[in-house]
């Protein structure tokens, strides 16, 4: 399984400034060696906007998904 880190500034409180977004999740899944398209990548919770663990649904092919577990660390 990939596991991925997304760093974001973060206030003390553990909201993070801006939101993570679909662009981030292409770039560290790039870093791993696997070249998604920004515009195949949804949230299963919706916006990310605070510190924590989330999943990212990858839309592969038309009824093919997978699901990415990520980290949002404050850096």
């Amino acid at each position: 399984t990939v596991k991925l880190t997304i760093g974001a500034k973060a206030s003390s409180k553990g909201k993070i400034f801006g939101s993570v977004n679909p662009v981030q999740i292409a770039e560290a899944l790039k870093e791993k060696g696997f070249d998604i398209d920004r515009r195949n990548i949804t949230f299963k919770e919706g916006a990310v906007k605070e510190l924590g663990t989330y999943t990212a649904i990858i839309n592969l092919y038309k009824d093919i998904k997978a699901e990415v577990a990520f980290e949002v660390i404050s850096e």
